[in-house]
């Protein structure tokens, strides 16, 4: 039972880091899925029906992103909440981090048993907390 507790634990704990970084800013693809969010407030029954400036050309969002709207309707729900800044942006994005992080031990303690550390890893790693 211990053992389970320090497995899940740990985990988050190493999720600390991201609280101190929920000012940074908008970076890299962020764009396309606060664009799309703010089109789905617009029209939410064609989220990616709007343009972009993304390859150096204007071209309609479809054909920048090719990711599923999930992430941009939860990011819609957060802008009509109020949330229109960078914090609570990320703030929002932060249990999809930490379920990632519970599905990470999970996956560990079913591949490498009695090693906590590998998930501790993980969502130690700079690809991770880059991401999240």
């Amino acid at each position: 039972m211990r053992r389970r507790v320090l497995g899940t634990a740990l985990p988050l704990l190493a999720l600390v880091p991201l609280l101190f970084v929920l000012d940074r800013a908008v970076n890299h693809d962020d764009v396309l899925f606060l664009r799309a969010a703010a089109q789905i407030r617009l029209t939410p029954a064609r989220p990616y029906a709007t343009t972009i400036n993304w390859f150096g050309w204007t071209e309609p969002l479809w054909g920048a992103t090719k990711n599923p709207p999930g992430v941009p309707y939860w990011l819609a729900a957060v802008q009509a909440l109020g949330g229109t800044s960078e914090r609570a942006w990320h703030l929002a994005l932060l249990p999809f981090a930490v379920a990632s992080a519970l599905a990470g031990a999970r996956l560990a303690r079913r591949f490498a048993p009695g090693s906590v550390w590998v998930t501790v890893a993980w969502v130690a790693s700079p690809a991770f907390l880059v991401s999240a």
